[in-house]
């Protein structure tokens, strides 16, 4: 992860710097800026929605895994007692 967030502030810093020395008049300019830290903040804001919803994946089949392992434990635990009685 920190090596996309370090690639994500070279490009941003990178833009911002190329602007800046770019020559035109100082509202082009800070106009400029502003779009390129809103297309920035969308990227981030689009990279951050991935990995919520692949941790939610995560989370959700790592839930469904441990329900299945209990159930199985269950149905091994009722098993074995119903031999223990029967013996």
């Amino acid at each position: 992860m920190s090596t996309v967030k370090s690639l994500l502030i070279g490009v941003g810093v990178g833009a911002v710097l190329g602007i800046l020395y770019a020559p035109a008049r100082g509202s082009e300019t800070r106009r400029r800026i502003s779009e390129a830290g809103d297309d920035l903040r969308e990227r981030f804001n689009d990279m951050k929605d991935e990995l919520s919803n692949k941790i939610e994946g995560f989370k959700d089949n790592m839930g469904t895994m441990a329900s299945n392992e209990i159930d199985r434990l269950d149905t091994e635990a009722s098993s074995a007692q119903r031999q223990s009685w029967q013996s």
